[in-house]
């Protein structure tokens, strides 16, 4: 099943203590250009989890498609009510499963996000 995302949507998901304009508005100037890698992205979504330590974190492989092109994501994602939201991932160049060492290279990268 393919779905978009819009912002808006993205907004509404995050913390029920912050108002959904002002979560709106930081995604946006998120968006806007701004570059950093991975470790940032990761703690950065964190912060935005709805929920404080300890967490349940899910791990999967999952297949994104952007136009044509399937891509392969080894995600570690923060469970709350039923969404997983993403905090660290890995492009695998290929598809199908992934075995214990791509999976401990990802758990070593959420860990350095705490």
């Amino acid at each position: 099943m393919q779905t978009t995302t819009n912002l808006a949507e993205l907004a509404s998901a995050g913390k029920p203590e912050v108002e959904t304009d002002s979560t709106y508005r930081r995604l946006q100037r998120f968006f806007a250009g701004f570059e950093f890698g991975h470790q940032r992205l990761g703690r950065f979504l964190l912060d935005l989890v709805p929920t404080d330590p300890p967490y349940v974190a899910v791990l999967d492989r999952t297949e994104w498609h952007f136009g044509q092109k399937a891509v392969n994501v080894l995600m570690i994602g923060i469970a709350k009510g039923g969404i997983a939201y993403p905090v660290a991932w890995s492009v695998p160049g290929h598809g199908g499963g992934s075995g214990a060492d791509k999976h401990t290279e990802l758990l070593k990268q959420f860990l350095r996000l705490q």
